[in-house]
């Protein structure tokens, strides 16, 4: 047997011998005992979380911060055009500043022909005035010339039925005594009546004239009157116009207050009732922010007054600002109307931002925490929150906390479907 083969027979000797028994034997290492406890501890974690632990079910939606009666839509009280805004968003304005100007070139030309309809009836009415003193001065004269005559005419009737009426006398005597005929009596007789008959006339003209001359001149200024009616209710229109005009056309504000929303822009053709801007009122900053939720009707069912509720501004991101957290004030029975929107929603473009044109929503009101040691002076998730102003008129994302339930809870159903206990 060579060397080699014996070096080998002896390596095995040596393996084989029971020498090697008193020789502790390695299973697994210290860091593969660290290893497993690690993750015994893990599902052992895991299953108290599982049992202990929550995981919240939530209802998403959209939303609008508000101040009770802080928000004022500022609206066009005509149609036209913008032409300028005096102010912009974040900007102070004061009770009587002028914030727009509106372009209103049909209420211009009205304005324009109210006071060309004045300016007509007060060139006739002045013609009027002139022609009735021309008249006047005119219907004097005359009316001296033919009283004149009238009396003149009236003196010698009167002279003439006296002068009758003695000679119808003195015949009536002679007549009784037999020295003239019945026939000469009778003549004067008719010359006496003649000459009364004279009179009367002469006395009617003179009446008739008086009479002519007073429904003349009544006429003359019941015309003049009537003018004048006309002239004071054009006047009165082209006064109305210009007052129209100016609350149309220039834009004041009625409160003071910030801008917060600018509803139209420049150029934009508007009608009555159009929207310009939105104001918040002053006073309004004593009043807390609320925030209104529009939930779709058969996720409201889910919410009830209490409720914790996340808001998240459209001015921050929740990945790095956390959310606002807010109580569940209010939640409406029945889902809105139109007209429940827009005294909400005064901005007709976020409706359907809002969604609230498919589905009419329901409206749940929250009420923000404060926290006077935030900068925000509201409650966040991340602590003191962002350096932000949380003002109306942000639009928001909210969720509302509606259940929490232990995660063993949402495994048991899959654990019965794959066992087969489930009842289906």
């Amino acid at each position: 047997m060579s060397e080699s083969s014996m070096f080998r027979q002896a390596a095995l000797d040596a393996l084989s011998s029971p020498e090697q028994l008193d020789r502790t034997l390695v299973v697994t290492k210290p860091l593969g005992w660290l290893a497993l406890t690690g993750v015994g501890i893990a599902i052992a974690a895991a299953l108290v979380w599982s049992v202990m632990g929550s995981i919240p079910t939530t209802v998403q939606s959209r939303g609008l911060l508000i101040r009770e009666g802080g928000l004022h839509s500022i609206a066009s009280l005509g149609p036209g055009a913008v032409r300028q805004f005096r102010c912009e968003i974040g900007s102070h304005v004061k009770a009587g500043d002028t914030i727009a100007i509106i372009e209103a070139p049909e209420l211009a030309l009205r304005q324009e022909n109210s006071w060309l309809a004045v300016r007509e009836a007060d060139s006739v009415y002045r013609m009027m005035i002139g022609a009735l003193a021309t008249y006047q001065s005119l219907q004097k004269a005359t009316a001296t010339s033919q009283e004149k005559e009238n009396r003149a005419r009236l003196a010698a009737a009167e002279q003439r039925v006296d002068h009758a009426r003695r000679k119808a006398e003195s015949t009536k005597g002679l007549q009784e005594r037999g020295l003239v005929t019945s026939a000469t009596y009778f003549e004067e007789l008719n010359t006496l009546l003649t000459a009364e008959q004279d009179l009367i006339a002469a006395r009617t003209s003179t009446l008739q004239l008086e009479s002519t001359t007073s429904d003349d001149a009544l006429q003359k200024r019941q015309q003049l009157l009537q003018q004048e009616q006309q002239l004071r209710a054009a006047l009165r229109t082209a006064r109305e116009t210009d007052l129209q005009y100016s609350l149309v056309t220039t834009v004041i504000s009625p409160y003071d207050g910030r801008v917060v929303q600018l509803s139209s822009n420049v150029g934009q053709l508007v009608t009555n009732g159009s929207p310009l801007m939105v104001l918040e009122v002053d006073k309004a900053h004593d009043t807390p922010v609320d925030v209104v939720l529009f939930v779709p009707p058969l996720e409201g069912k889910k919410i009830e007054i209490g409720m914790d509720a996340h808001i998240v501004p459209s001015t921050v991101t929740a990945e790095e600002s956390g959310s606002l957290i807010g109580d569940v004030l209010y939640v409406s029975e029945y889902p809105l109307d139109q007209r429940g929107m827009a005294s909400l929603i005064e901005n007709e473009g976020l409706l359907s931002y809002f969604g609230v044109q498919q589905e009419p929503p329901v409206e749940v009101r929250v009420r923000l925490r404060p926290n006077k040691a935030a900068p925000s002076g509201y409650t966040w998730t991340s602590g003191k929150g962002p350096d932000i102003r949380v003002t109306a008129g942000m639009v928001c994302t909210g969720s509302i906390i509606v259940k929490d339930q232990a995660p063993i809870t949402l495994a048991l159903p899959w654990l019965r479907r794959k066992l087969g206990l489930s009842n289906g």
